[in-house]
């Protein structure tokens, strides 16, 4: 049972050309089925749009690091010594986290599932490792529908769904298997990987005849061979724009100019529609000299608000629902989040930071509020919880005419006031 499972391939009606030899043309173009080995070899290891954006993603997924917090009284803390997080840090003798994280999301990039085998042991025969599976699955299903056990069809290994972790993208049309965004993309690198092979025969042999040639009356097999040869002599790279000289015959101009084909245009459209289907924007892979630093830093942050962390939060919710359950009986005590304190698209340029403050200082918001919202990092101070107005820096909450029982408040009350009669 597999989810990718288009429409049959369309076959092109055989039909003779005037030689009585199949010419191999169609007016129906002819779209490839895509199952998870075929975006492995025709996506992955030949279309450079696809490669670029999943390495995009699965560079940026393996960065962000992983916690495991327990809950301590109505405080989530991160606990590095939970078994969890160790098992999470380590996942097997042979990958790091970043290593299997990458596969993961490749697979899931390229076939919208990713497995995990758990490797059981220990105390309470919980995990103790996990080890990547290929996408390549079928289910068997309990009597309520549930996915009882896993069977690979490239190797026939059956798995008990309970050692298994199973990530998958959203599919409207199955609930056991997701759907890969190449699925979505699949006509784009059709498109693409054909305009690429279009290119380089043309550039061996001028893969499409420049021209159609016709002879004033028939020929013989014999006749008609000899004319073959002596075309195919003249043409390719070795004669490229030769000009052929056959005796009563006319020549009709069949091919398109460079301009007129606009390869470099189409495949740029293709390169676009699969950036869009994997959440990744152009400027990101496409040529950088057309791109100055401001718009590079827009695309890096709209990367990862829009695409990166609802990815991230897929990934979290399947992590806490395979692996939690293993560790704790209380599901509400345990739990895995992500970090992304040091992703260098989401922090604020500082100097950036500095002027807002500035701002908000100058319209009266306190200190520690500013400190707070911006997260400048310094502690609160004394008396930061009252806003002042720039021009005298009298608290904008200032009564003259009150008294302040607050002694912490009064040598500030005190001198604000000497300075106001002052400046009367």
């Amino acid at each position: 049972m597999w989810p990718f499972k288009k429409k049959a391939t369309v076959q092109a009606t055989e039909k003779k050309g005037f030689d009585g030899n199949n010419n191999n043309y169609s007016s129906t173009a002819n779209w490839s089925t895509w199952d998870a080995k075929k975006a492995i070899e025709e996506g992955f290891k030949s279309s450079v749009p696809v490669f670029s954006c999943i390495k995009k993603r699965y560079d940026a997924v393996s960065s962000i690091p992983w916690v495991v917090e327990t809950l301590n009284g109505d405080e989530w803390e991160a606990t590095p010594n939970h078994p969890l997080q160790t098992l999470i840090d380590s996942p097997n003798p042979e990958m790091s986290t970043g290593e299997l994280m990458r596969l993961l999301m490749a697979h899931l990039d390229l076939a919208g599932n990713g497995y995990w085998k758990k490797v059981r042991g220990g105390m309470g025969d919980t995990p103790q490792e996990l080890w990547p599976v290929m996408p390549y699955m079928s289910i068997n299903t309990a009597s309520d529908g549930t996915i009882s056990s896993y069977k690979n069809t490239t190797t026939g290994n059956v798995y008990p769904a309970d050692d298994m972790c199973q990530f998958k993208y959203t599919n409207p049309d199955n609930y056991y298997f997701g759907q890969s965004p190449l699925q979505a993309a699949g006509k784009a690198v059709d498109v693409d990987n054909a305009g690429q092979e279009w290119q380089k025969v043309s550039m061996q042999n001028r893969a499409v005849p420049d021209y159609a040639i016709s002879f004033e009356s028939d020929l013989t097999p014999d006749q008609y061979s000899q004319a073959n040869d002596h075309i195919k002599s003249k043409t390719g790279t070795g004669s490229a724009r030769e000009p052929l000289v056959l005796s009563k015959a006319k020549v009709q101009q069949l091919s398109l100019s460079p301009v007129e084909m606009d390869f470099m245009n189409t495949r740029r459209f293709s390169r676009e529609e699969v950036c869009s289907a994997y959440g990744v924007p152009s400027a990101l892979i496409a040529e950088m000299n057309e791109a100055n630093l401001s718009n590079a830093e827009t695309a890096r942050k709209v990367f990862w608000l829009d695409t990166i962390i609802p990815l991230m939060d897929e990934l979290r919710d399947s992590l806490n629902r395979c692996l939690v359950p293993d560790y704790a009986n209380d599901k509400q005590t345990v739990r895995i989040v992500y970090d992304l304190t040091n992703v260098a698209a989401l922090q604020v340029n500082i100097k950036d930071k500095i002027e807002n403050a500035n701002k908000l200082w100058a319209m009266g918001v306190p200190f520690n509020t500013i400190n707070s919202r911006f997260e400048l990092g310094f502690d609160d101070i004394d008396g930061g919880d009252v806003g002042y107005i720039s021009s005298s820096a009298i608290p904008t909450n200032f009564d003259f005419d009150a008294e302040t029982t607050d002694e912490s408040k009064k040598a500030v009350y005190d001198e604000l006031l000497k300075k106001s009669l002052n400046a009367d």
